[in-house]
């Protein structure tokens, strides 16, 4: 069974703060534009997590989409898969440093390419969950319906 969205989120943001792509949860919150307060409890699932924050994260830090949606195993986009591709690196200390470890300053999310394949892909996941949250709503509005009818039955006797 695939795991669900919330759990691969987690599990990349707990790999960026082990790699030391980013230097803490509040500097990802930050790029999520959520206080720290929000993005804890977030990441203890007591809060919903939106397309849009998922859109936010994989925008501004190097996680596989696919990753994301279970598509894929690989957390990180654009990294070198072998070893091979590691020593080809001209790195002074013969390891590699990822692009976006080296970038300075940081740049925003609006200056970040957006493939378009990875926006379809996030905008498909948004229209599922709003269709998802619209069927529940009506459902709710049925139910309501019917106990305003029940209540006002029960009013007349």
């Amino acid at each position: 069974m695939q795991e669900p969205v919330i759990e691969r989120f987690i599990n990349a943001i707990r790999r960026l703060l082990e790699d030391k792509i980013a230097n803490s949860q509040k500097e990802i919150a930050e790029t999520l534009s959520l206080s720290s307060s929000y993005f804890t409890e977030l990441m203890k699932k007591r809060i919903n997590l939106s397309a849009d924050h998922v859109q936010n994260f994989l925008i501004s830090w190097p996680v596989n989409p696919s990753y994301i949606f279970s598509l894929s195993d690989e957390i990180y986009r654009n990294t070198p898969s072998t070893t091979s591709e590691l020593d080809s690196v001209n790195e002074p200390s013969g390891t590699y440093t990822p692009s976006y470890k080296t970038a300075s300053p940081r740049p925003k999310t609006a200056e970040l390419p957006r493939p378009t394949h990875y926006i379809e892909e996030l905008l498909t996941e948004k229209d599922r969950v709003i269709s998802t949250q619209r069927e529940a709503l009506e459902a709710q509005k049925q139910t309501i319906q019917l106990l305003l009818a029940n209540s006002q039955a029960k009013e007349k006797k």
